[in-house]
């Protein structure tokens, strides 16, 4: 019997990438990775918010779908409000996935299009005290991301004393509503915040964040 190689594709090109970047931003939070360029999915669907027109932000939408399969459970959420199982890009990311489409308390990922919807934090899986691991990771859409306007300061494993690091664009609540989420330690949800041009930090449930 002869065994063919058959080179990765696009995409499971992308995933191996994108999951290295995640994996290291988790373990040095703060620390500002690079998603590389999502070109085989040129064409997201867009999403209709008071009858206008919502982009996603693909480095972001992408990132996350490529920790999906069969096993996950996921949802996404819009200018505070959790996107129908039955719409159109919530069909988009399972055709490309294979994901399970869930209600928010059962997700195992989400998607957050904008800061506006971190105020749905709290309706996530935190986890329980047996396998605290267990709980929801939020990937979370942001306008922009720098290290050179710092607006906070991270501490905790696997930071060195301290990180700054600038999250602008946001609603005012928005790390209000992230520290919200690891009030009872070490039950939490993890976030990755991806801006538009695919810069990303992660900022697991062990991060405490200050303002700078």
């Amino acid at each position: 019997m002869t065994t063919t190689f058959q080179p990765p594709n696009p995409f499971e090109t992308f995933c191996t990438a994108t999951f290295r970047i995640l994996l290291d931003c988790m373990a040095r939070p703060g620390t500002i990775g690079q998603i590389p360029e999502p070109s085989m999915f040129s064409q997201i669907p867009t999403i209709s918010i008071d009858c206008q027109p919502m982009p996603a932000n693909r480095f972001a939408l992408t990132s996350c779908l490529s920790l999906l399969d069969q096993e996950t459970r996921f949802a996404q959420a819009a200018n505070a409000t959790w996107i129908d199982p039955q719409s159109d890009i919530n069909r988009w990311v399972q055709l490309r996935s294979n994901c399970r489409l869930s209600d928010a308390a059962n997700a195992m990922f989400v998607y957050l299009w904008d800061s506006a919807s971190s105020s749905l934090l709290h309706e996530l899986n935190p986890g329980n005290l047996t396998f605290p691991e267990q709980s929801c990771t939020a990937f979370i859409a942001v306008p922009e991301i720098t290290q050179s306007e710092p607006t906070w300061r991270l501490r905790g494993p696997g930071i060195d004393g301290f990180c700054d690091v600038g999250v602008h664009g946001v609603v005012t609540d928005f790390a209000q509503n992230i520290i919200a989420t690891r009030a009872h330690f070490p039950l939490g949800i993890d976030i990755v915040c991806i801006d538009t041009h695919g810069k990303c930090i992660a900022l697991p449930r062990t991060c405490q964040i200050s303002w700078n």
